[in-house]
């Protein structure tokens, strides 16, 4: 009578232990927590980005144009802006928050002094950096940029980013 208590006890820890198990396995293979969404008319703020504001068009720039789906060189785009807001992802394929940037061509009315913009690319870059997508406004897709780059260093005058040497004394 009593191995009855004991085989139950052994059969409850055995299925704590795979649940505990089936639980860190799920939460590994995702690779990162889950991202939550923001809350209704919540603001989503740019700060906790790695790449934003002139540094998100720099590294957009520090691409060639083919590379991005652009046709023609930069200097034929006079319209490379992001935007001051994040957005959020959610298309099943990526989830995430993201930095906007658009490229395009700026048609100023001579008239009014209004101006429209002719869009030529959207793209997306993750607040984590790791992330770098192009949207297609026609079908609502995005699609993978080639793996990430770093952001080029600017260098102000005179700076320099050559390394300092120090030579031994004699």
């Amino acid at each position: 009578m009593k191995k009855k208590p004991v085989i139950i006890a052994i059969i409850v820890v055995l299925v704590i232990a795979v649940a505990v198990g089936v639980f860190f396995a799920v939460r590994s293979s995702g690779g990162k927590d889950e991202v939550a969404p923001p809350s209704e008319g919540e603001q989503i703020t740019l700060d906790t980005a790695v790449i934003k504001n002139a540094d998100s068009i720099a590294f957009i720039e520090s691409y060639e144009p083919s590379e991005i789906g652009l046709d023609g060189t930069w200097d034929d785009y006079d319209w490379v802006v992001h935007k001051t807001e994040g957005e959020y992802i959610d298309n099943g394929k990526y989830k995430g928050y993201f930095v906007r940037i658009e490229v395009g061509n700026k048609q100023v009315n001579e008239e009014n002094g209004t101006f429209t913009v002719d869009v030529a690319g959207v793209y997306y870059i993750s607040y984590d950096g790791e992330t770098f997508l192009k949207y297609d406004s026609e079908t609502g897709d995005y699609t993978r940029i080639k793996d990430v780059h770093d952001i080029p260093e600017v260098t102000l005058p005179g700076e320099t980013t050559a390394p300092e040497t120090t030579e031994a004394a004699d």
